[in-house]
């Protein structure tokens, strides 16, 4: 796809940016990209799917809408496609594209049930079918969905997943057998439980490690395709039982886990354990190739790295042998040339003042090469809480030319960029 972005949209030029940066969404509007992992374009490259949401100051009441908002970037018209119930602050209502440009993949919520259900909206025609069960990532050929149980997400972590009221989420424990892992058939909207949180800790974890979760509750957190979708990873998340109630704010208590398996739940196998993530960590992601995982841990208890994960074997080394800092939500590019990231406004590498880098990462030279750009994440309500912040999250289109990502760069509205990274490629 050829683009004429500066005959189409505004550039962003603050703090002289490395990269050539417009601003996509320039009118008024709190707009989100997906996540880091997920290209936010449609499959030719023609359209970008966002979520527009109604307020950034408190947590989504369940029941209040917010819009899926599909942008032409060869002439920059904006189409309101639906509304939906079933969004958060950090992932706004998981758009995924399905097989063709004409087909969107998100949440949505049921207001008399509280069910937390995905959408198959053909949004030119406006025709949209109701899936058996909520969506978290779609597979690279849009064919398939997996999900954990998104109405749980909250009870983990605020910003994630469908708003239900509280009392609606199950209290799930590692001997649950109805919850865990559900791959959905997109095309028929049929969905399965693949595995059950009691299978996955019976097949991957001891008896003694077992008997000690068994003191408190767990949920499926991210659950996320391969690049090529031969496998899906997963993960989990534990509390004792002791500290139930503050789950979301509880860190040091809290157990992560991360698995890999096939589409079917076959070849279940621990990638990350919860003995390497207890040291300090966050933001697993892929490699390209699908041979391992990447994400930021603490591996030598001297601050965050840049990390390799095998798929299998519970083997975790740094991915630069120098001091390069890890920080934020790190992806490589497709080729394997670059890795970018960028980082929470209280990492060290962050400005200080709500603004934050976009780094760049050369993987043959293992050194930083200067900051793609820099944008400002934050807004008059980090204060209420962390699930309202504005994370950039940096994601690569499919191409590998571009990177897509969220800014908020006045008091009154969060924005989504698209940068050209030619330069570093």
């Amino acid at each position: 796809m050829l683009y004429d972005f500066d005959h189409v949209f505004p550039r962003y030029t603050l703090y002289d940016p490395q990269v050539p940066v417009w601003c996509v969404t320039p009118g008024p509007g709190l707009y989100t990209h997906r996540f880091f992992d997920t290209p936010p374009i449609s499959p030719s490259g023609r359209y970008l799917a966002l979520t527009r949401m109604p307020y950034e100051d408190h947590r989504p009441v369940p029941g209040d809408r917010a819009q899926i908002v599909v942008i032409d970037l060869l002439d920059g018209r904006e189409y309101v496609a639906a509304e939906t119930r079933g969004w958060e602050h950090q992932l706004g209502a998981n758009i995924n594209w399905g097989e063709d440009d004409g087909q969107l993949i998100y949440n949505d919520m049921d207001p008399a049930s509280y069910a937390a259900y995905a959408v198959c909206l053909d949004w030119r025609s406006g025709r949209a079918r109701r899936l058996d069960h909520g969506v978290y990532h779609v597979s690279p050929d849009g064919r398939w969905g997996v999900a954990g149980n998104l109405a749980a997400m909250q009870k983990t972590q605020f910003g994630y997943g469908v708003p239900v009221p509280e009392e609606r989420v199950p209290q799930n424990t590692i001997d649950t057998q109805d919850d865990g892992v559900y791959l959905v058939d997109i095309r028929t909207g049929s969905s399965r439980l693949v595995l059950s949180l009691q299978e996955i800790y019976a097949r991957t974890h001891s008896a003694r490690e077992c008997s000690f979760y068994r003191q408190g509750l767990c949920y499926v957190f991210h659950t996320k395709w391969s690049p090529d979708g031969s496998r899906i990873m997963f993960s989990t998340r534990w509390v004792p039982l002791r500290l139930a109630e503050a789950f979301n704010t509880n860190g040091g208590d809290l157990r992560f886990c991360i698995y890999t398996c096939r589409p079917d739940g076959s070849d279940l196998s621990v990638a990350i354990d919860e003995t390497q993530w207890v040291k300090g960590g966050h933001h697993t992601n892929w490699l390209p190739d699908g041979s391992g995982l990447t994400m930021n841990l603490d591996i030598e208890l001297d601050g965050l790295r840049f990390c390799r994960a095998s798929l299998a074997g519970r083997h975790v080394e740094k991915l630069f042998g120098g001091e390069i800092p890890g920080s934020g939500h790190p992806s490589l590019h497709p080729g394997g040339k670059i890795l970018i990231t960028d980082t929470y406004a209280y990492e060290p590498m962050a400005y200080g003042d709500g603004t934050v880098p976009i780094r760049v990462i050369d993987m043959e030279g293992g050194r930083e090469l200067p900051p793609a750009l820099r944008i400002r994440v934050a807004h008059p309500y980090n204060g209420v809480g962390a699930f309202l912040r504005v994370d950039p999250h940096p994601v690569w289109d499919r191409t590998g030319r571009y990177c897509i990502l969220n800014g908020h760069p006045d008091d009154a509205n969060r924005r989504v960029y698209i940068a050209d990274m030619a330069r570093y490629l």
